[in-house]
């Protein structure tokens, strides 16, 4: 039978392998890898700059893997997210030779604005949604919370939603 080690975080035992627990130096870690990966999630969180420094040394003496970890990922990136790419390339084409104007914000009418792509196919790459990027990021942030993928519907529906919030603000103040 396995050795058992008990991690000093979450106080849990787990079998003593490689599956379970990082190496240190010729020793296992004393944290199971998810409690060890909460606590370099933090520290990184805690320290910046020293997050910085250090993976900036440790680039500078490792280029080739380096390179070859950047190349890896984003292959990784391009094969998944290939036809988003495409489409926010073609779309920064025709911004650039002037093909699309923004307009102001759908919610609030602020004039700097971001194109929301509510959909990554050709034929509608350069129909957005223009919205600052106060609402761009509500409304990212609200399609996450509902879990679902980008779509036309509910792009729009949420800005909707954000207009109608907006103006009731708006009315609810000046009935004062």
């Amino acid at each position: 039978m396995d050795e058992m080690k008990l991690c000093s975080e979450c106080g849990n035992e787990y079998p003593a392998t490689l599956e379970y627990f990082y190496r240190n130096g010729k020793w296992l870690s004393g944290y199971c890898k998810p409690c060890m990966r909460k606590i370099n999630s933090q520290w990184k969180k805690d320290n910046p700059q020293k997050n910085r420094d250090y993976n900036k040394k440790w680039n500078m003496a490792n280029k080739t893997r380096a390179r070859a970890i950047w190349r890896l990922a984003t292959a990784t990136y391009n094969a998944t997210h290939g036809m988003k790419l495409k489409v926010r390339a073609a779309f920064q084409a025709a911004y650039r030779a002037r093909d699309v104007n923004p307009d102001p914000c759908e919610v609030c009418g602020a004039q700097k604005v971001h194109g929301h792509h509510w959909s990554y196919t050709m034929e509608h790459a350069c129909d957005v949604n223009w919205l600052c990027l106060q609402h761009h990021n509500d409304l990212h942030t609200a399609l996450r919370r509902m879990d679902l993928e980008d779509s036309e519907m509910r792009s729009s529906q949420l800005i909707n939603v954000m207009k109608t919030s907006r103006d009731e603000n708006k009315t609810g103040g000046d009935d004062e």
